[in-house]
């Protein structure tokens, strides 16, 4: 399992240069069983037994109409000012799940399936990304999130069952940070896509485009990869970072020499500008290592938790 199996019948090449960072893609397939191979239905079962034993995933109950506290399905003591999680209360989260129509998020997931870690691998060594994998089980007739964007592309792959997706044209270009609390207007943005997304179907879209979700008359169960690419900015940055070890004027304060003036201050511009430029060709930014790119690329985790969007404008 690879980039090409994961978006098959579409090539690796075209999608790179169609498709990546510029406009989602639709790939309908009438298979209900093509991600078989990756994970099924009752697999889910495993992976939440396996996190409730470990720790190493989390579990968030999202509603777009209301807010879950973790207390209300995660098992946990208190020790003085410390509240330690024992595991998940899957009685209650069952209940949420039916009787509010909670959804059950199961963040990092990779962590306890193989075969997403392999597929992260293969996805991270193609695309020069770092990616996790989040699980979400939805009931019938119910809605996780408000209309929002992310700040890393997104790869959906529908498991079971089924999801109405509406899909609008970007709200930011390639945003570098998550919506979060900000209020957008997402009245103006262009329709895209309005469809119902099947199991053995797959959607990518690049970050900042607006997207809306709901189930109709059908359960779903899809596993969202969230793709943060080494963007210019990370290399650059770190560049300067590499840069400062070396050049004492970058480890200065700040303050001491924008008070300077004259010539004083034309002199350490003019270093500035030097140092930013001289021997700064594509061969040697293609060395540097960026921070985000030195973290193993499996062991991100994309977290959902903070997608409080409630005041966000509506489509």
């Amino acid at each position: 399992m690879n980039l090409e199996w994961l978006i098959h019948p579409v090539s690796k090449e075209t999608f790179v240069e169609e498709y990546l960072e510029k406009k989602p893609l639709v790939v309908k397939r009438n298979d209900p069983h093509y991600f078989n191979r990756l994970m099924s239905l009752e697999d889910i079962d495993v992976v939440l037994e396996r996190g409730s034993i470990s720790g190493r995933v989390e579990i968030t109950m999202p509603n777009a109409q209301k807010k879950i506290p973790a207390a209300e399905y995660l098992n946990s003591q208190h020790s003085k000012n410390v509240v330690i999680r024992k595991g998940f209360n899957v009685s209650k989260m069952e209940q949420l799940y039916m009787q509010e129509k909670a959804t059950i998020l199961i963040n990092a997931s990779q962590y306890e399936w193989p075969a997403l870690e392999r597929l992260l691998e293969t996805i991270n060594n193609d695309l020069k990304t770092t990616s996790g994998a989040n699980i979400f089980i939805t009931p019938a007739q119910a809605q996780c999130f408000p209309a929002h964007f992310d700040e890393h592309d997104l790869f959906i792959i529908q498991i079971a069952g089924k999801k109405r997706w509406r899909i609008y044209e970007s709200a930011l270009y390639l945003p570098t940070q998550p919506q979060g609390g900000r209020v957008f207007d997402f009245s103006k943005l262009n329709l895209l896509y309005d469809l119902d997304i099947e199991a053995g179907d797959i959607v990518y879209f690049p970050r900042g485009f607006v997207h809306e979700v709901i189930t109709t008359d059908s359960m779903s169960a899809h596993i969202t990869l969230g793709c943060m690419h080494t963007t210019w900015l990370s290399v650059v940055a770190a560049y300067i970072r590499q840069l400062a070890e070396e050049e004492p004027l970058l480890r200065g304060a700040y303050m001491k020499d924008i008070l300077c003036q004259g010539e004083a201050r034309k002199k350490i511009i003019e270093c500035l500008k030097q140092k930013f430029t001289h021997n700064l060709p594509l061969d040697v930014l293609a060395k540097i290592k960026p921070a985000d790119a030195e973290r193993s690329p499996v062991r991100a985790t994309f977290q959902f938790t903070k997608h409080d969007l409630v005041n966000s404008e509506r489509l």
